[in-house]
């Protein structure tokens, strides 16, 4: 209510697909000015942001606590910032609450390293993919082994991969 009305939303995993379009769409058309969020909105979405705060850098983990957000994840969101199609600049902050959080967020993000990326494929996911391409067309060994070879887990594992 009073939020919107004065350019203000939350954008959250929770929101139906039909609210989370209006609110996107409102944001592209400058309704709405600020949307506080979850990381759900930092994924694939590209809107008219100039500006990204991450407010909270830490993130709570089961069997863990706290931990810092991923330095792929902060590049990720950062990312929604400044988009090419929309602004000529994105400006990405993170609020250090202390001057130990500051040194953790130059240490960690600032000259900190990306962390190495891998591959999710599971069995499970394998077998789904492989009758996926079936489906889709595929009859031959040799067009399953070509689906295969394309999948980031073959780029990753090549030298560990004896694929016929």
């Amino acid at each position: 209510g009073d939020m919107v009305r004065c350019g203000v939303a939350y954008h959250n995993s929770w929101l139906h697909p039909e609210q989370r379009r209006a609110m996107e769409e409102s944001f592209r058309e400058r309704v709405l000015k600020v949307i506080c969020c979850t990381p759900t909105l930092a994924m694939g979405v590209s809107l008219p942001a100039r500006m990204v705060l991450i407010r909270n850098y830490k993130f709570f983990t089961i069997g863990r606590g706290n931990e810092p957000m991923p330095v792929c994840w902060v590049k990720q969101v950062f990312g929604r910032a400044g988009r090419p199609e929309h602004d000529e600049y994105g400006i990405g902050l993170i609020v250090a609450r202390s001057e130990d959080e500051f040194e953790e967020i130059e240490e960690f993000y600032i000259n900190g390293e990306l962390e190495r990326i891998e591959s999710q494929f599971s069995a499970e996911a394998l077998t789904e993919q492989v009758l996926a391409t079936i489906v889709g067309g595929a009859h031959r060994m040799d067009e399953i082994l070509e689906f295969l070879d394309s999948t980031f887990y073959a780029y990753q594992n090549r030298d560990e991969m004896a694929l016929p």
